[in-house]
C-alpha cells in the first residue's frame, strides 16, 4: 500500500513537473525517462499480479481435464476441492484494497491524471 501511495504521488508530481519544462530540453527528457521507468515498474508489478490470478484460475481447467476414472474416491474428493478453491484465484492485495492487476494500473493512471489536473488548476 505504501509503495502504491508513493508511486501515485511520484507519478502525478512528475507529470506536473514535466508540463512546466521546455519540450526537448535536458530536464524534460530526464524527467520523462524517470516517469517512464516508474510507470514501467508499476506496470510490471500489476501485469505479473494479473498473470498470477489468471494462471491460478486455470488450475481448475487442468484438473478437470485429467483422467478421473483412474483416481480413487479420496483422490476425486481432493481434486474437486482443488477445483473449487482455485476458481477464486490467487491475488496479491493489501486487505483487498490494492490488488495487483491491470485494473489497478489503469486506476493509478486515471488518478494521477486527475491529481495532475488539480495541480494544474491550482498553479494557475
Amino acid at each position: 500500500m505504501i509503495f502504491f501511495f508513493f508511486s501515485l504521488l511520484i507519478v502525478c508530481t512528475s507529470i506536473f513537473l514535466i508540463s512546466k519544462k521546455k519540450l526537448l530540453s535536458f530536464e524534460f527528457l530526464s524527467m520523462f525517462l524517470y516517469l517512464s521507468g516508474i510507470l514501467l515498474q508499476l506496470f510490471y508489478y500489476c501485469w505479473y499480479g494479473n498473470e498470477l490470478e489468471l494462471k491460478s484460475k486455470s488450475i481448475a481447467t487442468t484438473v478437470y481435464s485429467c483422467n478421473w476414472t483412474m483416481a480413487t474416491p479420496q483422490e476425486r474428493r481432493s481434486l474437486m476441492l482443488i477445483m473449487i478453491s482455485s476458481q477464486k484465484g490467487i491475488m496479491f492485495s493489501y486487505h483487498g484494497v490494492f490488488t495487483l492487476s491491470l485494473n489497478t494500473f489503469a486506476w493509478i493512471c486515471r488518478t494521477s491524471y486527475s491529481a495532475y489536473n488539480l495541480l494544474q488548476q491550482g498553479s494557475n
